[in-house]
């Protein structure tokens, strides 16, 4: 019932059901001006019309609601995966600076018991275990620079340091790239591998060994990247977590190693989810020039959650 809202009269449809006689209703029907047969038609019209309107409201109003709840989670689970980049990245830096230390600790012992042993020392083998322990004392200080070379050097970046074709390196995903834009409102357009980024300036140092050692490298890093893919790359990677943008930026370095290293076939594991990241890779599987063809994993080997990759010899 529409309170105030005029309705298609059913009285003809109710008085045959309860068994009034047809020849009354037959008579009764041609009393009827045709107007309001008429009018009742448009009313009827009407009523269903506004009851479809409310009915793709509602759908709308629960889509957006969903569409809401998940971009939430996606911003959660984006920050969650910042948070343990820089928490695996400084786990490194103690974990490199205590192997130096107990180097440190072991070559100090030796030299002390060197020392002790008046006759089965030479001086040269004294002066060569001091050598070492300075080195090992150099080492522990470039850690140590290392883990706060981003605070001292973020700060002094300016817009001006950053000219279009200019080495720098993107903080928040540990990625190198090259400025291929003009700074606009303290961001700019950075290229790293196929992907182009629209990257904070306070996120970007500058890659001063990229611009000197370019040229230099090339043809050694060329010889020897094979060999080395070979032994390090993995068959598989995970971006559980991540956004498709994100994704694919480590997807890409991730087919180059395979290829290079020769791998036949590959596991990405992106989990079920909503399904968008899954499409996203798909669609950038679909465009990679090392990549044969690609399908969902069977039964073993995780199914809808990951995608396995066959590479291009």
């Amino acid at each position: 019932m529409l309170i105030g809202v005029p309705g298609k009269s059913n009285a003809f449809a109710i008085s045959e059901k309860l068994g009034l006689e047809k020849a009354i209703l037959d008579r009764a029907k041609t009393l009827v001006d045709s107007d309001d047969v008429k009018i009742e038609d448009v009313l009827k019209g009407i009523y269903d019309t506004r009851k479809a309107i409310e009915q793709e409201y509602e759908k709308n109003k629960k889509e957006a609601e969903e569409v809401y709840k998940l971009k939430e989670e996606l911003s959660k689970d984006h920050s969650e995966v910042l948070s343990k980049q820089k928490e695996i990245i400084e786990n490194a830096k103690i974990e490199a600076r205590d192997i130096l230390l107990h180097a440190k600790d072991e070559a100090t012992t030796i030299i002390r018991e060197m020392n002790q042993i008046a006759d089965g020392a030479t001086t040269n083998t004294v002066k060569d275990l001091n050598n070492l322990r300075n080195k090992l004392n150099d080492a522990i200080k470039d850690v140590n620079a290392a883990s706060t070379e981003k605070d001292v050097t973020s700060p002094t970046i300016e817009p001006e340091d950053l000219p279009k074709g200019t080495p720098v390196l993107v903080t928040t995903i540990n990625q190198k790239g090259i400025i291929v834009g003009n700074v606009k409102n303290n961001k700019v357009l950075v290229q790293v591998g196929t992907n182009k980024l629209n990257v904070e300036i306070s996120n970007l140092t500058l890659d001063h060994t990229s611009a000197s050692n370019k040229i230099e490298q090339k043809e050694v890093a060329t010889s020897r990247l094979t060999n080395t893919k070979t032994k390090n790359v993995s068959p598989e990677i995970n971006v559980i977590g991540m956004n498709v943008e994100e994704a694919t930026l480590l997807l890409d370095k991730f087919l180059d190693d395979g290829y290079l290293a020769s791998l036949q076939t590959l596991h990405i594991v992106h989990g079920k989810g909503t399904g968008k990241l899954r499409a996203g890779i798909h669609a950038y599987l679909k465009t990679h020039p090392h990549v044969k063809s690609f399908r969902l994993g069977t039964f073993g080997e995780g199914e809808a959650g990951v995608t396995v990759v066959e590479l291009k010899k």
